[in-house]
Formats: C-alpha cells, sequence, structure tokens
C-alpha cells in the first residue's frame, strides 16, 4: 500500500521566519532571512556562495538556540 501524500502547506498560513547567523573561524558574519521549515542545507549553501574562499563541504555547522525545527538533508 502506497504512503499517504504529503500534507501541502495551506497559502492562508502565517509564515514564520528565522533569521539565522553564521560566524566562522575568520569571524566573517553571514545573516539570512529564512521560513522556519527551511532546510539547514540552504543556510549552508548560501555561506559557501557569499564566502569562496571556503570550499564547498568544509567545516561543521552548528546549531544553537531555543527552536529545535531545523532539518538537516543527512
Amino acid at each position: 500500500m502506497a504512503a499517504p501524500a504529503p500534507e501541502k502547506e495551506d497559502p492562508a498560513d502565517p509564515v514564520e521566519f528565522v533569521h539565522p547567523m553564521v560566524v566562522d573561524e575568520e569571524q566573517r558574519v553571514i545573516t539570512r532571512t529564512m521560513r522556519a521549515t527551511d532546510k539547514l542545507q540552504e543556510l549552508m549553501d548560501f555561506y559557501y556562495d557569499m564566502v569562496p574562499v571556503v570550499p564547498g563541504g568544509e567545516g561543521v555547522f552548528l546549531v544553537e538556540g531555543k527552536s529545535g525545527r531545523w532539518r538537516t538533508t543527512r
């Protein structure tokens, strides 16, 4: 039996935004406004695009704060 289709978001539902900040070892600060439902991978990709001297996939992203709703892609 097939799994049920995932529920689609109602466009009338309010969207919650978060403002994560990445601070790397060189004290470069990158911020981005994202939906609370966005995946952490999107923030990581944005960081690597904005800081081309850091090779993609290098480093560790740690999540601090009260919200535990970030989803990883691994």
